[in-house]
């Protein structure tokens, strides 16, 4: 599935049903540990950076 930036007023503005959709792919990403898949529900000015042990670990 191609990733689709979604604005966020866009989100506010959502069905409730493409919301909660929306709201799960992201939990799904995170729960697995998917940097990848949590950032490409984002919108694309977002930057995610995780640091453990005081090293970052992760950039995107």
């Amino acid at each position: 599935m191609a990733a689709k930036v979604i604005k966020p007023l866009t989100v506010l503005a959502m069905e409730n049903e493409k919301r909660e959709k929306l709201i799960e792919a992201y939990l799904a990403a995170y729960n697995s540990k998917d940097v990848k898949g949590m950032i490409e529900h984002l919108d694309e000015r977002v930057v995610f950076k995780n640091f453990s042990s005081g090293a970052l670990t992760h950039f995107f």
